[in-house]
């Protein structure tokens, strides 16, 4: 298995899905970036209105914020694999409908058997509730690492807080970075 060109492959994948009603509308689905031999998985809820504009994840102020988290651990987006739960912006920013993270899940499935990652940082609540298969709390769990386990992978799992949270909340932007130093 040659992980570089398995993600690429999906990539393109992704580029051209239309399992789903958020395909309809969509400027661009917006794939993984980063190192598919990174040791460090984020995986956020779902593409924000800039990254559907340019075909990447985590742009505009969100991706600054996400930036500065990673600086504050010594990390930068080349050491990390990022995802998000759906690969398309969905209309008004509302959050995604059930049967649209069910038919971008084996997306997230499919890029965690080639990542192979040894922590997976679930941003936010949904990502989070998801992966752990239960109610999450963010502000009483965020820092925790739990154990994601699926019938084929198992790694440590870092709660924290969606990095868009930051832009509306001063006192979350240090707790982020705070939280990925339990796992850095």
């Amino acid at each position: 298995m040659n992980a570089r060109s398995d993600i690429e492959e999906l990539r393109q994948e992704v580029r051209r899905c239309t399992r789903c009603r958020l395909s309809d509308n969509r400027t661009h689905a917006v794939p993984n970036a980063g190192d598919p031999d990174a040791d460090f998985l984020f995986v956020g809820k779902m593409v924000g209105y800039q990254d559907d504009q340019v075909g990447q994840p985590y742009q505009g102020e969100a991706g600054k914020q996400l930036d500065d988290a990673l600086d504050a651990v010594d990390l930068t987006r080349e050491d990390i694999f990022l995802t998000n739960l759906t690969r398309c912006y969905p209309p008004e920013s509302r959050d995604p409908k059930t049967d649209e993270l069910d038919r971008c899940a084996d997306y997230f499935e499919r890029e965690l058997r080639i990542v192979e990652p040894e922590v997976i940082v679930a941003l936010g609540k949904l990502p989070a509730e998801r992966l752990l298969g239960r109610s999450v709390e963010v502000e009483g769990e965020h820092g925790e690492v739990y154990t994601y386990s699926s019938l084929t992978y198992s790694c440590r799992l870092l709660v924290t807080y969606n990095v868009g949270a930051a832009m509306y909340d001063d006192s979350v932007r240090g707790v982020i970075a705070d939280d990925l130093s339990n796992v850095v």
